[in-house]
């Protein structure tokens, strides 16, 4: 397929939060910032959230501090929106930086609240086990984890936490083996598209994976490796709505390549758009000034405007603190 044209485009107004495996959400016009590791120490050391204004207009910027009724300090966790709420489930933490036990809780803060609340799973019911380098999309009143760390190994679980019943469900586990740090988009509120990862060995690809939520199925999408990006993790997965043609993309930037055992990783600094309705990826071509290669980065999009992101690890093995928004044209 033909290239597509996009433009970066620096959000200078916002200030340096150098972080990796962090978090990056929107909750109406606001992104929200959440934890992630600022150095190389043990344990993390912060669990702030930062509510920061994509318009360069409005000049408030808040951030929530970390306090005993919200969430510890942690890396490799996962969030996602549902209406006016954002959701965080998992990750790592404490001395050892092993996932943490929360019995299969979320923690959900909402739109001018200004404070986390516990959402504790009802009594005597299953949850998802403790984990971190997983995925977490939401979708008509459920939250759904998939993959990652567990201290057992690695998970390709799937499970959905009903919010009006706080009651976690187990789904249909997912094709083709466990793994970590996959990206992860839902649309139309009927499907969950997974793409790429980590399995132990090295960065997966050629695949994208879908699941069918009415139906509790999988279907495998295969692609030759020269028609579409390479294998990958820490990379990112955000619905896009071209804004001529109205085409549904699903588009995943930079990450992470390599196996098991390498002395230096490669940071990637290519995008790539799969065209939902033709099956087929196209490279996405940007002009003027572009982010550095990253990996471990926070991602968000809200609306299928524009991909945001933040921070991540450089080539270097340097925290970034930058903001970006990338549009199609």
């Amino acid at each position: 397929m033909a290239p597509l044209s996009a433009k970066w485009h620096p959000l200078a107004h916002l200030p340096s939060v150098p972080r990796s495996s962090h978090t990056l959400s929107v909750l109406h016009s606001t992104l929200h910032h959440f934890s992630g590791e600022s150095h190389d120490n043990r344990p993390p050391s912060g669990a702030e959230l930062h509510l920061l204004p994509l318009d360069p207009t409005v000049p408030l910027a808040i951030t929530i501090l970390a306090s005993p009724s919200g969430p510890s300090p942690r890396v490799d966790a996962a969030a996602a929106t549902l209406d006016d709420t954002l959701y965080v489930f998992g990750g790592r933490g404490g001395a050892d930086m092993s996932p943490l036990e929360e019995g299969g809780r979320l923690w959900s803060f909402t739109a001018g609240a200004q404070s986390w609340e516990a959402v504790d799973p009802v009594d005597g019911g299953e949850f998802p086990s403790a984990r971190g380098g997983h995925a977490l999309v939401a979708a008509e009143g459920r939250v759904y984890v998939h993959a990652g760390v567990a201290e057992s190994g690695m998970l390709g679980d799937l499970w959905a936490f009903v919010v009006a019943e706080r009651r976690w469900v187990r789904l249909r586990d997912a094709p083709g083996g466990e793994r970590s740090a996959v990206g992860m988009a839902v649309t139309g509120g009927r499907e969950i598209w997974r793409f790429a990862g980590w399995d132990g060995v090295g960065a997966l690809g050629g695949e994208v994976g879908v699941y069918d939520i009415q139906h509790d199925t999988w279907r495998t999408i295969e692609y030759p490796p020269s028609t579409g990006p390479a294998p990958r993790y820490s990379s990112c997965l955000v619905p896009l709505l071209h804004p001529g043609t109205k085409k549904e993309y699903l588009l995943t930037a930079f990450g992470e390549s390599g196996e098991s055992g390498d002395e230096v990783v490669k940071y990637l600094q290519d995008i790539w758009a799969y065209d939902i309705a033709a099956a087929e990826w196209c490279e996405v071509v940007t002009t003027g000034e572009k982010p550095l290669a990253r990996g471990r980065f926070g991602a968000a999009g809200k609306g299928g405007r524009w991909l945001a992101i933040q921070g991540g690890l450089d080539e270097a093995g340097e925290r970034l603190g930058d903001w970006w928004v990338l549009m199609l044209e």
